[in-house]
């Protein structure tokens, strides 16, 4: 790719970082498309990658230089997070308080401001003042796209040399800001209204510059699957009832949501894009504060701790009390199962039992009774009739 030739940001690393990206796609593929007759068919991307080991093509043979993007995932979402906050409390409060001001609070420091400032040198601007600002839209945009990679989930490899560089957020973060300065700078005034054709005309012209396909040909992709594929019909039946089929019933859980928030990412792109524009009841909203708050309610985290450290689920809408314990009780079991799974797999000595993370209301002899007992009901033995040869 020309974008990426030459550029000296470019050592990456990622001679097996392919690997990472089949084996989650393996077990969707395992849990719903064996055959991979939806999915991206992994099966047929070792020779892609043998090539470019033969070839000896940079980050993906052995002894390749390595380097790292000069942001991090961590600070783009934590950017992404604090602009969004900036943009909700000014609407809420009219539109009074600015940049200036949160900077002298204290708000605009440290790793939340890193992928700003670094957008900012990138396509030659000064900080702008108001946070409805076309810059901060268009921040919040690219935020959007970096963070939500496309090439091999869900669409397939389009570009084997380039998926490192194309699927690290990173790296899709400083092409992004690149691509702006140097072929699309009128993109910078053009978020006036954080509209959903904002969000889906600006969204298209920024990742089709760095050749990927945009968040929302994603979702559009994926409402597919859900419009056509029976097993996703059957999962989605599953989600409405809150009672999943036993096998993989984690992977189940948070497949299903994927896909719901999916759906309504189609539906209100720029809701999730630009959450602080739409959570202030303002004139000129596009999505009313009810529905605002349905969907926050469904999309929220499903499991929270409190101040001792207990795991519980969250309260939601729509089902009883009973499902909500029975899918609860049911995930943490699988949970507990793989990670004794990873302990027979990776550690040396007798299985250990560290699960008080997860309750302060059973003692540990409890806790490890129920691990053995979640092991034994998934392979016919308790961990500790093992004998250390």
């Amino acid at each position: 790719m020309s974008i990426i030739a030459n550029n000296p940001y470019f050592e990456c690393w990622g001679h097996s970082y392919h690997m990472m990206w089949a084996s989650a796609i393996w077990t969707l593929g395992s849990t719903f498309d064996k055959e991979f007759s939806f999915l991206p068919n992994i099966k047929k991307w070792d020779e892609g990658f043998i090539t470019l080991r033969e070839k000896k093509v940079r980050s993906f043979y052995h002894g390749s230089p390595n380097g790292i993007p000069p942001i991090g995932t961590k600070a783009i979402f934590e950017g992404q997070a604090r602009f969004s906050q900036l943009q909700y409390l000014s609407r809420a409060f009219n539109g009074k308080e600015d940049l200036n001001d949160f900077e002298k609070a204290g708000m605009l420091k440290g790793i939340y401001v890193e992928a700003f400032d670094l957008f900012l040198r990138i396509i030659g601007e000064s900080t702008p003042l108001r946070t409805d600002d076309p810059l901060i839209g268009l921040f919040l945009l690219v935020c959007d796209i970096a963070i939500n990679p496309t090439d091999g989930f869900p669409f397939d490899i389009t570009q084997y040399e380039s998926f490192v560089i194309l699927n690290d957020p990173g790296y899709r973060f400083l092409l992004l800001c690149q691509m702006i300065r140097d072929r699309h700078s009128n993109l910078k005034t053009m978020i006036r209204n954080y509209s959903k054709e904002e969000y889906i005309t600006i969204g298209a012209i920024l990742a089709k510059s760095i050749s990927c396909f945009s968040p929302y040909d994603s979702a559009t992709f994926i409402l597919h699957w859900i419009k056509k594929e029976p097993v996703i019909k059957e999962l989605l039946k599953q989600e409405v009832l809150y009672k999943y089929s036993s096998e993989n019933l984690p992977i189940r859980l948070f497949f299903s949501k994927f896909l719901r928030f999916q759906e309504d990412k189609f539906k209100h792109p720029q809701l999730f894009c630009w959450p602080g524009m739409n959570f202030a009841n303002i004139k000129g909203n596009t999505v009313n504060l009810s529905e605002v708050y349905q969907l926050f309610e469904k999309h929220k985290a499903l499991f929270i701790d409190d101040v001792h450290g207990n795991v519980y689920h969250s309260a939601i809408e729509n089902y009883t009390e009973k499902q909500i314990d029975e899918t609860f009780n049911d995930f943490y079991a699988w949970n507990a199962s793989y990670d004794m799974v990873r302990k027979w797999i990776i550690e040396e000595g007798p299985f250990t039992f560290n699960y008080e993370w997860l309750s302060s209301k059973f003692s540990s002899d409890q806790m490890r009774q129920w691990a053995s007992n979640n092991f034994e009901t998934s392979f016919g033995v308790y961990p500790e009739k093992f004998k250390i040869l």
